[in-house]
């Protein structure tokens, strides 16, 4: 730091760069705030940015509001005013109090002063705004509109309210329109209809009828999807979707019939479907399935494609009902593959209409699909709607291999938890040794029993290694709740696969044996921490993180102490996980000090982790010396661990104020100051 003459005296470089540290450098003491608000108007907006960043963060919060709001009256600097503006809002309800003292003397500059406590949005500045609804300049009227509209609640909306009542000019009285819709006001379809004829006002009185919830409404909206305005049927489509969430349950099952409609209406809801802005889209695709208009379903399809659009597109082709799913049907075969393989997935949610021979024949079919994807996606619906009969079909497109085949497995082990002797059936005549025994080992991962142990247990002495991992990865996946024989014989199978010779196989039955954490023996530890020094790291990391698991779900004493010293190893791949693993756990002096020393450690890697696991500690006794912890890291040489340092210190909250703004005036990395900012919002919000 700096005092206030230093920098003034660096502030008169013209290196932009120089007069920016000057700003970030200067102390906090008398004569600073002026310095500070005079390098508002710096023609760099670094610099702008960076005084304004001090100032928001003033230990007297209040004094440099004051001196900030002094700032705004200042007509030529557009540069230092709209700075100001940005600290003042950052400083927030404490600003208001010397906004509203100013404003009480409607200076020449008063509009700016009804912005800035506009963007607070903070209650208090609401009284002080309304009167400017009747200033003698148009602009200071619209500004107070669209103010008490970002401010909202009662007293805001009840000064709104007010104003609409009286005459006003068109300008005035739409913002007033656009503040009440802003601030979620409730307005009478009595009080709205008067306004409905003049054109500049018709959009927002459509959005305002929405918003009374009255289903007499619906007659004037559905007439404005035909309007010539653009905006107008946009807000129309908008409000009707709005309006119908509004209405009790009983208007919304008589919606469609009391929503007159001619074809230009409907015409209307398609072209929003297909062209508007997003929000437009998707309550246009919100309308559609409520009208259930089989002519919707075309576009309604087209509209899955769009990920923004998928899930309202989806909801309204069911909702379109048994008309819809028809004609669904028939078009989804002349699809491009995406469109089929969306159409195939969203087949299930007919419900019981899905298992229909029609439905059911379509997907039989698409299991064929020269598109692996839509294949896919026919399987996975199969899995869903499926009856018995699918389990055939399914099982021969096993064959087929990725993605058909993943899928397949996925829809078997799902057909499985409902007709599990059939598939058991099915798979004991295939056997665990052909090709797609890794897909059928998968199934039963997915619905087996206790009793399947034994048969995945001969798949962990298969030829191949991808049968051998899936029945790892199976024999974790069955239920064994109260079956402590079967327990114990799958770890001691999965103890056996922990020395295979594929590192895949012995990865995942680390992975495994992390799974079975709650019966987990001393031997299976001591099996995991000789894993964590395997030569291949995926072998490693799975060990270690195998060892927090039984750490944390069993509080095994061994798994925690074989866990520290993997934390304590000089190597990322075990020290990683399991300082990540000592995060989680409750605190403990032994192991907040482990963390500590990581942070001096040479691997940039374990640094973050130990970081990450600090941040955690926020609500411990050690937190004040886990935020010097990571004071110290946010010093790092290294930008990357400076970042985690201070993403970790976000999560201590106020505490952490002070050190994240010292270093934010020394730190030069961008991508550092980004995570600086970031976790200061983040520390603010808790």
């Amino acid at each position: 730091m700096i005092d206030v003459r230093a920098a003034s005296t660096a502030y008169r470089s013209a290196d932009e760069e120089a007069r920016r540290a000057a700003v970030a450098q200067v102390e906090a003491a008398d004569g600073a705030i002026a310095f500070l608000v005079e390098a508002l108007g710096d023609d760099g907006w670094r610099v702008r940015k960076e005084a304004a960043a001090r100032l928001a963060g003033w230990r007297d919060r209040p004094r440099a509001a004051e001196a900030l709001v002094d700032g705004l009256g200042e007509p030529d600097n557009v540069g230092r005013r709209n700075a100001a503006i940005e600290a003042l809002v950052a400083i927030g309800s404490e600003a208001v109090d010397p906004l509203t003292r100013a404003l009480a003397g409607k200076p020449e500059h008063r509009k700016v002063l009804i912005d800035t406590l506009g963007l607070i949005g903070d209650s208090s500045g609401a009284a002080a705004l309304e009167p400017f609804l009747e200033d003698g300049d148009a602009n200071v009227q619209v500004a107070a509109a669209e103010a008490l509209g970002q401010i909202g609640g009662a007293q805001a909306q009840a000064a709104l309210k007010r104003a609409l009542g009286r005459p006003a000019p068109i300008l005035l009285a739409l913002a007033v329109l656009d503040g009440l819709n802003r601030s979620g006001a409730h307005l009478a379809l009595a009080d709205l209809a008067p306004l409905a004829g003049e054109p500049m006002l018709r959009a927002a009185v459509l959005e305002a009828m929405a918003r009374s919830g009255d289903p007499n409404a619906l007659p004037r909206l559905a007439a404005a999807l035909a309007d010539p305005g653009r905006n107008v049927r946009e807000s129309a489509i908008r409000a009707l979707a709005d309006l119908h969430a509004r209405i009790g349950e009983e208007e919304q099952k008589r919606f469609a019939a009391a929503l007159p409609l001619d074809p230009a209406a409907v015409q209307a809801l398609v072209q929003a479907l297909l062209e508007g802005t997003l929000g437009v889209q998707r309550a246009a695709a919100q309308v559609l399935g409520l009208l259930r208009r089989v002519e919707a379903v075309r576009p309604l399809v087209l509209a899955l494609g769009d990920a923004e659009l998928r899930e309202p597109a989806a909801r309204a082709l069911v909702a379109i009902g048994s008309r819809g799913l028809e004609t669904l049907v028939a078009l989804a075969p002349d699809l491009e593959s995406r469109l089929r393989a969306e159409v195939y997935a969203l087949l299930p949610r007919f419900g019981p209409q899905s298992a229909e021979p029609r439905v059911q024949a379509l997907l039989y079919e698409a299991l064929e699909d020269e598109d692996g994807d839509a294949a896919a996606g026919a399987a996975i619906a199969l899995g869903e709607a499926g009856s018995r009969d699918a389990l055939a079909p399914l099982l021969r497109a096993l064959e087929r291999g990725e993605p058909l085949a993943g899928a397949a497995a996925v829809a078997l082990g799902r057909l499985g938890t409902r007709h599990y002797d059939q598939v058991r059936i099915l798979i004991s005549s295939r056997g665990l040794h052909g090709p797609d025994a890794p897909y059928l080992c998968r199934v039963l991962g997915a619905c087996g029993r206790a009793e399947d142990a034994a048969l995945l247990r001969v798949a962990l002495g298969a030829d191949a290694p991808a049968v051998r991992r899936a029945a790892a990865e199976a024999l974790a996946s069955l239920p064994l709740e109260g079956d402590s024989s079967k327990s114990r014989e799958i770890d001691e199978a999965l103890l056996f696969a922990l020395a295979d010779e594929s590192a895949e196989v012995r990865a995942q039955a680390a992975r495994a044996l992390g799974l079975h954490a709650r019966a987990m023996t001393a031997e299976a530890v001591d099996a995991l921490e000789r894993a964590a020094h395997d030569p291949e790291i995926a072998v490693r990391v799975a060990a270690a993180r195998a060892v927090g698991q039984i750490a944390k779900a069993a509080k095994s004493p061994r798994a925690l102490e074989v866990l520290r010293r993997l934390a304590d190893a000089p190597e990322a791949a075990a020290a990683v996980p399991a300082l990540e693993a000592l995060g989680q756990l409750p605190p403990d002096g032994d192991d907040d000090a482990r963390l500590l020393r990581a942070l001096a450690g040479e691997d940039a890697e374990i640094v973050k982790a130990a970081t990450r696991a600090l941040g955690g500690r926020a609500g411990s006794r050690a937190a004040a010396q886990a935020r010097k912890g990571l004071e110290i890291a946010l010093a790092d040489r290294r930008w990357d661990v400076r970042c985690a340092a201070a993403q970790a210190l976000g999560e201590h909250g106020a505490p952490a104020h002070p050190i994240l703004y010292a270093h934010r005036s020394i730190e030069k990395d961008p991508l550092v100051l980004e995570a600086i900012d970031g976790a200061l919002k983040a520390a603010m919000r808790r």
